[in-house]
């Protein structure tokens, strides 16, 4: 009988391991988005760069002992853009400019200055002379730069992102790192449930659209949908899917943005609607000076659990998520910048041994590395602690503290040719390691992925 009563145990306690870090689950889709938006973010801005790269080695004492030397000039304001000094560059190849009007690369990149100085009034007019004067690579770079122009000047801005991508988990199913799992105080070997690797195709797609306005404070209205999917080769209870839908508006007041936004999503979990989102987010964002930016948020989700075959208990996570979260970021050089940022999260459930209060820092950091190239990383840890014992694993309070580390490269693929110009590739590798009170909730994972993206907008 006691043989029996334990066999009875130990297959409690392999039940559906998706159930012991759900939350995680639940979470994938909101990472991966935030990682491709800085990966676009980012791309947007080394591509920015590219026409302003390869000054050498040059200094202001070069410029003032060869003052008629106009390709010594010219590598000077590529300096002073790598420095930071945008304004000082422009007006060294304004000077170039005034002495030999004829060159129209130096124009060229005259104008790609006034663009990125938001002078698209001027950036135009220089744009249409090198048009008008020169022929292939610089001419067609400066029609590039002028459909640009004229992106950035309409009111209504369309855009969109489709991607295909695969990754690799080698503890996909978050088994616990003893191989054991308590079952009412007691440790069992697992038979079944320990750690498994997979792997997966991603899949994501998007659509936004955004309104500039004129009025005196609200700036702009804006809305975007977006689809994600990562389809398990092996581990189908663990397929994902997740829509996600936010719409708000941006106001400025004095140097003050405010940006309250709508949210709602739909996250499945092995074809089976898990869990549906809705609330809303405000956040306050202001420019200290050139080089630095401060950032608070305040957020409230309702989070509405739907029992599924595997998650026959989904509904007792049913609560009210509450987040605030404050952060700034540095520009510490011309080609990387810094972020930080702390945020206090109160999750409420209908059974309390699943609500928990959550604090967390986040670390990034982005580096144009050239040629269009980026780096992305970043370090992130959780410490939760949950309201109360689950009693049919343990006596004790779970308290788990995380810790994800993370890495991204991207490489746009214009290089390629001109049909490759929207399509961006990224590798990315990230390791979790989460250290529990309760053994089944103790695990690592690392996971590797690459995704190619192609991005569009009007």
């Amino acid at each position: 009988m006691k043989k029996i009563t334990l066999l009875l145990l130990a297959a409690l306690a392999a039940m559906p391991v998706l159930a012991q870090d759900i939350d995680e689950e639940a979470r994938r889709s909101a990472r991966q988005a935030e990682t491709e938006k800085r990966s676009e973010k980012a791309a947007a801005e080394a591509s920015d760069r590219k026409p302003l790269e390869g000054a050498g080695s040059v200094t202001y004492e070069d410029v003032l002992a060869q003052p008629d030397n106009v390709e010594l000039n010219y590598r000077w304001a590529k300096k002073q853009v790598e420095a930071g000094d945008i304004k000082g560059a422009s007006a060294t190849l304004e000077r170039i400019l005034m002495v030999k009007p004829g060159l129209t690369r130096i124009r060229l990149t005259y104008a790609v200055i006034l663009y990125r100085l938001d002078n698209m009034a001027e950036a135009r007019r220089e744009l249409e002379l090198v048009k008008a004067q020169s022929s292939g690579a610089v001419r067609a770079e400066a029609e590039e730069y002028l459909a640009r122009v004229e992106k950035r000047t309409r009111l209504t801005h369309f855009h969109g992102t489709l991607g295909v991508g695969y990754q690799y988990d080698d503890n996909r199913n978050a088994g616990p790192a003893s191989h054991q799992r308590l079952f009412r105080g007691t440790a069992l070997n697992l038979a079944t449930g320990r750690a498994t690797d997979d792997t997966s195709v991603l899949m994501l797609a998007g659509f936004g659209v955004r309104r500039d306005l004129r009025g005196p404070l609200a700036k702009a209205l804006f809305a975007d949908l977006n689809y994600y999917r990562a389809e398990q080769t092996n581990l189908d209870t663990l397929d994902l899917q997740a829509y996600s839908f936010a719409a708000g508006a941006e106001f400025k007041l004095g140097r003050l943005t405010v940006t309250p936004t709508a949210l709602a999503d739909h996250i499945r979990l092995s074809e089976e609607t898990y869990l549906r989102t809705r609330g809303g987010r405000l956040r306050f964002d202001r420019r200290l000076n050139k080089r630095m930016a401060v950032h608070a948020i305040a957020q409230v989700l309702v989070n509405d659990h739907i029992r599924t075959t595997d998650i026959p208990t989904a509904t007792e996570r049913t609560g009210t998520e509450s987040t605030l979260r404050g952060g700034a970021s540095l520009v510490v050089a011309p080609t990387q910048r810094v972020a930080a940022e702390y945020g206090y999260q109160q999750k409420d459930a209908r059974k309390m041994y699943i609500a928990y209060d959550r604090h967390s820092l986040a670390l990034t950091h982005t580096w144009l590395i050239g040629g269009g190239r980026f780096l992305l990383s970043g370090l992130g840890i959780d410490r939760d602690r949950y309201a109360a014992p689950d009693l049919v694993i343990a006596s004790a309070e779970r308290a788990d503290d995380r810790a994800r580390v993370h890495l991204t490269i991207g490489q746009p693929l214009g290089f390629l040719g001109k049909l490759f110009e929207p399509m961006l590739l990224t590798a990315g590798y990230e390791y979790l390691h989460v250290n529990s009170n309760i053994l089944n909730y103790a695990y690592t994972n690392n996971k590797v992925n690459t995704m190619l993206i192609y991005r569009w907008d009007h």
